[in-house]
C-alpha cells in the first residue's frame, strides 16, 4: 500500500486507507488528498499477525541460548544491534540507504572499541535478482568500507 495521494484526479476515485494514515480530525492531512477517501475500521493493510495460528503466539520468555539459535536460524549474528528494512530493497531510495550505512558503520566502530568486535548488521529482504543485492553491497564496502557480512539478505519478511 501507498499510504499517500495519487495525485490522479482524472482517474483515481478512491483511496482505501485508515484514521492512523489520514486521521479524520486532521483536516491538514485530509485535504492533501485528491480521492474520497474509504476509512477502513481498523488497519488498511492487508498484512496482520492474525494470520498466525493460535498456537504459535510470541514467546518473550526465551532463554539466552533460544534467542541466538532463531537468529542463527536467518544468519544474523548470535548477539549485536540488528538494523532492519523488510520493504523491497528496490523501494530504499540511495538517501536513505547512505544514511543506514553511515549509522551502521558508527555502531560497529564503537562496538569494536568497546569489545573488539563489530556485532551490528542491517539485515534487508532479499531481492529477485542477485544485481540488487550485489549493488547494494558494492556501495556498502565502496563508500563505507564495511565487510559483506555487515549486510544480510533475508529470504522472506
Amino acid at each position: 500500500g501507498f499510504p499517500a495521494s495519487s495525485g490522479a484526479t482524472d482517474y483515481m476515485d478512491y483511496m482505501i486507507t485508515d484514521s492512523i494514515v489520514t486521521p479524520p480530525s486532521n483536516p491538514f492531512i485530509r485535504k492533501e488528498y485528491t480521492e474520497k477517501l474509504i476509512l477502513m475500521p481498523h488497519c488498511y493493510f492487508v498484512n496482520s499477525h492474525k494470520s498466525l495460528k493460535e498456537n504459535s503466539k510470541l514467546d518473550t520468555n526465551l532463554s539466552m541460548n533460544d534467542i541466538q539459535h532463531l537468529r542463527l536460524n536467518h544468519d544474523l549474528p548470535p548477539r549485536g544491534f540488528v538494523f532492519c528494512c523488510h520493504s523491497r530493497p528496490d523501494k530504499i531510495d540511495p538517501i536513505t540507504f547512505r544514511i543506514w550505512l553511515n549509522a551502521l558503520k558508527l555502531v560497529r566502530e564503537k562496538l569494536t572499541k568497546e569489545s573488539k568486535t563489530a556485532d551490528a548488521v542491517l539485515w534487508l529482504l532479499k531481492s529477485n535478482g542477485m544485481e540488487m543485492e550485489r549493488n547494494l553491497r558494492q556501495i556498502a564496502t565502496d563508500e563505507f568500507q564495511l565487510p559483506d557480512d555487515a549486510l544480510i539478505f533475508a529470504e522472506i519478511a
